[in-house]
């Protein structure tokens, strides 16, 4: 698509907007209807007994003390041990897809470990996270560098007590890192008077690709009883591959079903009562991913319908990446309030290799002659390897009190945080058709250090039984000093030999809201607040940009939410709503010049809006259901140029950097049934259907002469996916039959171009049909 037809794609974007705004409104209006309905039914049995199963009742942190879910005015997403278990949730792409609002992009064309994390639309693949990764009180996300091929980490989905998806900014409380919201992956604590634990062992086949399997184990208690305790917990996870690499040259198949991966994660605590008063927990986290190729595929070797996925690079692109995380918390309980005390590590190490043969021979020497393309080798001494590695070492400490007098005029939250954490980043890539001495024809090593001291507070007014006004703030003092070391090989610049950046800022991230607690089953809120991200620098372009570009400032948000928590039918049926409007400035936004080289750079401002709805549901005492609706309209609101006066945003575009924008629409539902039988036997079924919508654009992409032009990418399509489990349940065992993607869907995904010359694509997809067995015994 051409961008001539950019007006009539904004017309119809804004006929398609009407018909969103008409789906909204039927939507509210089918909410409003269930909600009229389910308080008139609660007021016909509120008189009565209460008979059945309810609802579980979720506690949360996100407001820095534990607090039920239903009490909290934020818009988050919980889920419970129990929630984990039942969905068969492995990691974050898991998560995403079950949580509207959050979009986890899959690794894109360019490379297999570039990840994306994204919550109402506000969307960006360069610089600091938009989105706070914590582990437990770790924060653990990172930058994603211009000349990045790594995005963040996430830690694996084993034995955790829950997952909280917090969206919209939550600066006031978890930092610069929290722009767009958190995602808080919080671990099973030691106990010190109960022994507990569990064992999983699952094994599975995906249609056309290799077995996988996962083994773990996770057991607690008291060493001492209420002085000593433990939690240790291992798991280790092989996941088959699906997609064939072939010899580019000869068409054979060097490396059946090459994307496999092995996922090792390892932790141990333990838990100190030093006193009545006092409690000290060290732990240690460690998790390592080793992938032996990209799950990406070529389209012109590939056929998705009948899953026939096949990579046509010279090298496979392989990457490790360790993650390694100790710390230790104080907890003591004064008089006034709860001190909780915390100093922390993060020590990251990530290797890549891969082939960029595609990227650099049409750029450096006009192609390799083929009559395929100009992209496509026609030697084996066409490949162009690409060595790439990052390092983060951060150090956290935080102390914040909060008070303990619940029945006080004011409940409040405060505190002090440091966070000091070093990035490095290096690429080195060699030809032997460009320069057969084996020197890099690029090389660059980015080194960053970010340094951030915040104070924050946050305080509650409950102004009577039924109305609390809140006050938060931040204020930070960042410092971000990056040096980019440029080489001397055919696409660096060789001057200058390096490149320094120094930003420091004094950001303030404020919060208020006032909620309305109508009675103990119906809150009601409304809220502001603001997020912040910090701005970096960029390594000098190559030689063929003939440019040069300096550092990028500060991003920031302003976000207004209004919702509700209301519970229905003696606590068996929820309803979480919330909706929000978001005015993004200065946004953080990467360019990719046909030149070879990228880079960052402020482009403007943007909206998002949008809502998102919970409903769970227990139909009987067996049938529970769960329905989760999420929106989001984001666009740039003006258009944008860089300082050579070319475009590089037209009023309009959508937010992100095709093929990684949001969809505007995700729905998920499920419903859990349970058959009783003798003894305290039970089957168990679960059905779970998720979609997602396609983004109908415009796009930054499809920009003629823009630097960003790549006329080919086009947005993912809708996507439908369903997945079922049966289980059986005797005593502490339980064995599950599941199937995911039970009709093999294969839908291209992440459609990636790779330069703007060429007419190489290559996608992603769902993992195919897989039916597996997974045994559980708990204690």
């Amino acid at each position: 698509m051409t961008r001539a037809l950019a007006t009539d794609k904004l017309q119809g974007r804004d006929r398609i907007l009407t018909m969103t705004r008409t789906a909204t409104h039927s939507w509210v209006a089918l909410i409003s209807t269930i909600t009229l309905t389910c308080v008139a039914r609660a007021d016909e049995v509120s008189s009565g007994p209460t008979s059945g199963s309810q609802l579980e009742e979720i506690t949360v942190t996100a407001t820095r003390r534990e607090e039920s879910i239903q009490k909290v005015p934020i818009s988050v997403k919980a889920l419970s041990q129990e929630d984990l278990d039942q969905g068969h949730v492995q990691d974050i792409a898991d998560i995403a897809a079950i949580t509207p609002g959050l979009q986890y992009s899959v690794p894109n064309g360019f490379g297999a470990t570039i990840t994306t994390i994204a919550i109402r639309g506000m969307n960006t693949q360069v610089g600091a996270s938009v989105v706070g990764i914590y582990l437990d009180d770790t924060p653990i996300q990172s930058r994603l560098p211009a000349i990045g091929d790594v995005g963040d980490t996430f830690p694996l989905v084993f034995d955790l007590n829950r997952v909280e998806v917090e969206r919209g900014p939550q600066g006031t409380l978890f930092g610069a890192g929290s722009e767009a919201g958190a995602v808080r992956f919080i671990s099973n604590a030691p106990s010190l008077t109960d022994f507990s634990g569990f064992s999983h062992g699952e094994i599975s086949s995906t249609e056309g690709g290799s077995p996988s399997g996962e083994v773990g184990a996770a057991v607690g208690g008291p060493i001492v009883e209420d002085k000593v305790g433990f939690r240790v917990s291992v798991m280790d996870r092989w996941d088959g591959g699906y997609v064939d690499r072939i010899d580019p040259l000869t068409g054979d198949i060097v490396d059946r079903n090459a994307n496999a991966d092995r996922k090792l994660a390892l932790r141990g605590a333990l838990a100190f009562q030093v006193d009545e008063s006092v409690k000290i927990t060290p732990s240690f986290f460690y998790q390592a991913v080793d992938v032996d190729d990209s799950s990406r595929f070529y389209g012109y070797f590939s056929d998705a319908s009948s899953g026939d996925f096949i990579n046509g690079a010279l090298l496979p692109e392989a990457y490790s990446d360790k993650l390694a995380v100790p710390s230790v918390k104080l907890e003591a309980q004064l008089p006034f309030a709860d001190l909780t005390a915390v100093a922390s590590h993060m020590d990251r190490t990530v290797d890549l290799t891969r082939d960029l043969g595609m990227f650099y021979g049409p750029i450096a020497i006009g192609g390799f002659g083929s009559p395929i393309g100009q992209w496509y080798p026609t030697s084996p001494s066409d490949v162009m390897p690409l060595i790439y590695g990052e390092t983060i070492r951060g150090l956290t400490e935080e102390v914040r009190l909060a008070s303990n007098q619940p029945d006080a005029f004011v409940s409040w939250v405060a505190g002090i945080f440091n966070d000091h954490r070093t990035q490095g980043d290096y690429q080195h890539i060699t030809s032997e058709v460009i320069d057969p001495s084996g020197a890099p024809i690029y090389y660059v090593d980015e080194q960053t250090t970010d340094d951030q001291l915040a104070v924050f507070g946050q305080a509650d007014f409950h102004l009577n039984k039924q109305w609390t006004a809140t006050l938060g703030e931040r204020v930070a003092r960042v410092r971000v000093h990056e040096v980019d070391y440029n080489g001397t090989g055919l696409f660096n610049t060789g001057e200058p030999p390096a490149a320094y950046t120094v930003d420091k800022e004094t950001p303030n991230t404020p919060k208020a809201a006032l909620s309305y607690q109508a009675d103990p089953n119906n809150l009601f809120y409304a809220s502001v607040g603001k997020g912040f991200r910090v701005g970096g620098g960029n390594a000098p372009l190559a030689a063929s940009c003939d440019a040069t570009i300096g550092g990028y400032k500060s991003d920031y948000v302003w976000s207004y939410e209004v919702g509700a928590k209301n519970q229905f039918l003696n606590q068996r049926l929820q309803v979480d709503s919330s909706v929000f409007y978001i005015n993004w400035y200065n946004i953080q936004s990467i360019v990719a010049p046909p030149c070879g080289s990228s880079y960052a750079t402020n482009a403007g401002n943007a909206v998002s809006k949008g809502f998102d709805v919970a409903l769970q549901g227990v139909v009987t005492d067996r049938l529970r259901v769960n329905l989760d609706v999420g929106y989001v309209d984001a666009y740039y609101t003006s258009n944008v140029f860089d300082s050579a006066g070319q475009q590089l945003v037209v009023k309009g575009d959508a937010i992100g950097l095709l093929p990684q924008v949001n969809p505007p629409w995700d729905v998920n539902t499920s419903a859990n049934y349970v058959v009783p039988l003798v003894q305290g036997d039970k089957i168990h079924l679960r059905g779970e259907f998720q979609y997602h919508s396609r983004n109908p654009g415009p796009f930054i992409t499809q920009i003629p002469g823009s630097l960003n032009y790549f006329p080919l990418i086009v947005p993912d399509p809708p996507t439908h996916l369903f997945n079922a489990r049966l289980g059986y349940t005797r005593h502490k065992f339980d064995v599950t039959l599941f199937v995911e993607n039970a009709f093999n869907s294969h839908p291209l995904l992440s459609a990636f171009q790779g330069p703007a010359t060429s007419n190489l694509l290559t996608y992603n997809t769902f993992r195919p049909r897989t039916v597996g067995l997974a045994i559980d015994y708990g204690f």
